[in-house]
């Protein structure tokens, strides 16, 4: 049955009758109107404007504007037209008059596919539905006219652009919402809806104003814009919420959002901001109150063209502010600053110098400009053979290969230099730049051999497996994989026990291309460092496969990517200062168990920032299927910070930052607390390098080198000639057999890659500064006794020894022991190597210790605490090889430590049967290893969180937590 009403007709004024007449309509069968415009008036009255020559006159008819007719104008004719629903396809104006739907079951809509102009008011029916405005993808629907006297809530939706112009004021008691995917921008008014506005999806761009009759609520969308709120606002109620004040389409995107009332940034939320030119940006204007969640992000960016450098007031609040923000992302150098009453500033420091790496002609680096390589950079032409000639000319040599600033031009994979295999084969080869940003290694565009994707290759290779490939360094400088490269991976590295990349950017021309940095391609990597480096485009940003050696990153970024921006195999892999700006998964550890595939991985992340851009939001930030341990992770803009694929299905985490997390029960022997021991993390200081003149050769005083002959008198000269830099050429063996005390104004002792050996010792005393670093070489055994800070970074040491308060840091360092006996001292170690069988490898009596990824083999206690000393260890490979073992691996005695994400390793049936030995007082509690889960694929055990403290007031910070239940083996 249809029913039909004049279009003129008031409808208002009949509600008994329609909903009499609404009761008897079958719905499975409603007729359509469809627009042809033959009759070329654009009337709507007209029948020849219609296919079947008669206008449309039922409420219950759909109207349908095709893709094609002669005629798009409509004119309404100012009358109230009124239908199920309204579908029009591209290229319509709607004018003159209100068009009303009242489509049954939540059908009351006006749907839009390409660009179309409503400038006809509209509505629903005083018995019906929410009226929907809806835009598909690719398209814009222009909306001049107003929502009607008889409109109750208005909800626009769909993944297209709605532009509103006019008037949207549902009637007291409704509601106004906006919801799907896609942009709407309102340069007119919100008013009424005083059931609330809530942004569910998408953007919402109000450059208009909103009176104060309804709040605003912000759940999973955006809002921003350059408009005016009358009415408090809350964003932050569920992932992905963001306030971005300014338009995208106004002058760089700079804009003031104004709030006149509270507003309340919640534990999910964003405040996202633009830096426009020097001291102009993105503004929050708050009248109210400004109340900050405990996890609120802030993300700054620059808008094109601006020079960050400066000041920029962000926020103003007229009332009080409590909480403050995560720096989420925002350029080099910003910091937030709250010392301004009533406001939040981004301060931009300017840029620091970009480094100049430089070095003495005594250092014998091989410069690949100079003869006999004679690259020459930055004239377009291929440089592949002189680079390559420079890499392969001391295979094993300890040799430096230095890349002045410029753009070398690459067709080809620069391999380490393959030498006698077994022997010199990929070994102590560094290839060093002058700065991170000046010295560039760029592919060629569509070079022919980085084609295959399925055949991934290099611009950077550092040599195959197995794990002898001792001493590999890739420093200072980009990797730039260019354009049409799909097949290219920017660097292969392999290293092992000490050596990795530092200060370098991976960048693909267009996105394309396999990885940024490969840790996958080949068996046994590691245990190496990675630090201070960028990845931006390709599949992945950092892969890895096997499930040994260990791997140690930090302080890396990972950009727009295409799958993911780190995919953890199976290594055990442990990060701090993780940051993704992605929108596809931030980080992938191990693969999905329901195949029953064990990948081994063992994953530590520390201080992540996981940004989910646009897309991002049907993604979670991490997957984890293997073993995980997480602590201070913020993400947002993803459907959830975590999921864990189990055989039991999908355990989700379904909040925006984890605070602490491990995939696993937290393990006791003693009542503990059940969180990590959360030591205070510090990062060494950077040491400047000197100007040459303040460098001395120890050649110079009288060093041999000749492998047997002792050098430690010429040693001192150097040490004692007032120079700031002592650097061993790498030319030679050198002998130090009795002490050698750096002192006086020395505050780099750098080996240049150098090897010294001997009986002797390198002791560490006082000098004119506060600082001193060795670096860079093979040394014999180390005594820190001086209260200045001490810094051992990439290199091989025979032991390492502390009766010092000053600080120590040890940074990518192989040694056979560390024995620190200062209570006062605190220590930070990041890739510490110990491979010794026969003693005790670190021993922590009373200092405070703290290690970010730990590799190890062969038997012996690993890491004894004792004298009421702390050690936090965060990531850690046992490769538990050769003896048997007969003590246990972990020992605290009467001591507080914690140790997360330990991953064993044993292919020999030799795996430590005790893990964990604590001794209280009289009473020592052991750990076996039957308590703990299988690593199957590595033939060892995993330890996700072993905590042994008691929270007594000696703790260096509050650790006070809930304690967990012992479990126990008394002896």
């Amino acid at each position: 049955m249809k029913t039909f009403l004049p279009a003129s007709t008031n409808i208002t004024r009949f509600p008994i009758l329609l909903v009499l007449l609404f009761s008897q309509l079958d719905f499975r069968a409603i007729a359509a109107g469809v627009w042809d415009g033959e009759a070329g008036d654009g009337l709507f009255s007209s029948a020849t404007n219609w296919d079947d020559q008669a206008v449309p006159s039922s409420l219950f008819v759909n109207l349908s504007f095709p893709p094609s007719a002669p005629n798009k104008q409509v004119n309404l004719g100012g009358n109230g037209v009124a239908h199920e629903r309204v579908v029009l396809q591209g290229g319509y104006r709607l004018f003159n008059g209100r068009i009303g739907v009242a489509g049954g079951g939540g059908n009351s809509e006006i749907e839009s596919t390409g660009n179309n102009s409503l400038d006809a008011n509209y509505g629903t029916f005083e018995w019906g539905n929410d009226i929907k405005l809806i835009q598909a993808a690719g398209g814009t629907l222009t909306v001049n006219g107003s929502s009607t006297d008889w409109v109750k809530s208005v909800v626009l939706r769909g993944a297209g652009t709605i532009a509103v112009n006019g008037t949207i004021a549902p009637l007291g008691g409704y509601a106004f919402y906006k919801e799907g995917t896609g942009l709407t921008r309102v340069a007119g008014q919100i008013n009424g809806a005083n059931a609330g506005r809530f942004v569910t999806q998408g953007t919402l761009l109000l450059n208009g104003t909103s009176d104060g009759a309804g709040t605003w609520n912000v759940n999973g969308g955006r809002i921003g814009g350059s408009g005016v709120l009358n009415s408090s606002l809350t964003v932050g109620s569920s992932l992905g919420s963001a306030l971005n004040p300014g338009d995208p389409a106004g002058a760089n995107g700079i804009g003031t959002f104004t709030a006149n009332a509270a507003v309340t940034l919640g534990e999910h939320a964003v405040l996202e901001v633009e830096l426009g030119n020097p001291g102009t940006s993105d503004v929050l204007a708050v009248s109210g109150a400004l109340t900050l969640g405990s996890r609120t992000g802030l993300w700054v960016r620059n808008a094109a063209g601006a020079t960050p450098s400066g000041t920029y007031t962000i926020v103003t609040h007229g009332g009080a502010r409590s909480g403050t923000f995560v720096l989420l992302d925002a350029p080099d150098g910003a910091r937030i600053d709250y010392s301004v009453a009533g406001q939040v500033r981004v301060v931009v420091d300017p840029p620091p110098a970009e480094e100049n790496i430089v070095y003495p002609a005594g250092a014998q680096i091989l410069d690949v400009t100079q003869p006999p390589y004679n690259a020459v950079p930055n004239d377009g032409l291929d440089d592949t053979v002189a680079i390559q000639a420079a890499l392969d000319a001391f295979p094993n040599g300890r040799r430096i290969i230095y890349l002045p600033n410029g753009t070398y031009d690459i067709s080809n994979t620069l391999s380490w230099p393959a030498g006698i295999p077994g022997w010199t084969d990929y070994k102590h080869t560094i290839l060093q730049g002058q700065s991170r940003s000046g010295a560039v290694l760029r592919l060629i565009n569509n070079a022919p051999l980085f084609q295959n994707p399925s055949a991934r290759r290099a611009v950077l290779f550092t040599g195959p497996g197995p794990a002898q490939r001792f001493g590999i360094m890739i420093r200072n400088l980009t990797v730039n994989t260019g354009t049409g490269n799909p097949g290219a991976s920017g660097v292969q590295l392999n290293a092992n026990n000490f050596g990795g990349i530092r200060q370098v950017k991976i960048l693909s021309g267009d996105g394309q291309g396999v990885t940024g940095l490969d840790l996958h391609f080949t068996s046994e990597i590691g245990p190496l460092f990675v630090q201070d480096v960028e990845v931006t485009g390709f599949n992945h940003g950092v892969r890895t496969g096997d499930a040994i050696n260990g791997i140690v990153l930090e302080r890396v970024t990972v950009r727009g990517q295409n799958v993911a921006g780190i995919d953890n195999s199976g290594q055990v892999f442990s990060i701090r200062g993780f940051k993704s700006v992605n929108a596809v998964p931030a980080l992938i550890n191990g693969t999905n168990p329901f195949g029953g595939v064990d990948t081994g991985g063992v994953c530590t992340v520390l201080d992540a920032q996981l940004i989910g851009l646009p897309g991002a939001e049907t993604f979670n930030a991490i997957t984890t299927a293997a073993f995980l341990y997480a602590r201070n992770v913020v993400s947002t803009g993803y459907a959830r910070v975590l999921t864990r694929p189990t055989l039991a299905g999908n355990a989700d985490f379904n909040g925006a930052s984890l605070d602490e997390y491990q995939s696993n029960p937290t393990l006791s022997v003693f009542p503990s607390p059940s969180r990590s021991l959360r030591l205070p993390v510090e990062d060494a200081p950077a040491i400047p390098l000197d100007p040459l003149n303040e460098w001395a050769n120890v050649q110079s005083f009288g060093a041999v080198g000749n492998g047997s002959t002792d050098d430690t008198a010429a040693f001192q000269a150097a040490v004692d000639s007032g120079a700031a830099t002592v650097y061993i050429p790498p030319t030679g063996y050198f002998i130090i057999n009795g002490d050698l005390l750096l002192r006086g104004n020395v505050r780099r002792f750098t080996g240049t890659h150098a090897n010294v050996g001997g009986s002797g010792r390198i002791i560490v005393a006082d000098g004119s500064a506060p600082a001193v670093i060795i670096e860079r070489s093979g040394f014999p055994a180390i005594l820190h006794q001086s209260a200045r800070t001490l810094i051992v970074s990439s290199s091989e040491v025979a032991g390492i020894t502390s009766t010092s308060p000053g600080k120590l840091f040890i940074e990518d360092v192989v040694t056979d022991k560390v024995d620190l006996q200062n209570p006062r001292q605190h220590v930070w170690a990041r890739q510490l190597n110990t491979e010794n069988g026969s003693h005790t490898n670190v021993i922590n009596a009373g200092a405070t210790l703290w290690i970010l990824g730990y590799k190890t083999e062969r038997g012996q206690v690993k890491i004894e605490t004792r004298s009421g000393g702390f050690t936090e260890l965060l990531g850690a490979h046992i490769f538990s090889t050769t003896e048997a073992k007969t003590t246990p691996l972990f020992t605290i005695d009467d001591a507080s430590a914690s140790f997360a994400a330990v991953g064993e390793s044993n292919f020999e049936g030799t795996q430590y049967s005790q893990w964990v030995s604590e001794k209280r007082g009289a009473t020592t509690n052991v750990l076996a290893d039957s308590l703990l889960p299988f690593r199957t694929s590595a033939n060892g055990r995993v330890m996700a969180l072993f905590t042994g403290f008691d929270g007594a007031p000696k703790r260096p910070l509050d650790l006070a937590a809930t304690a967990t239940s012992p479990t126990a083996i008394a002896l």
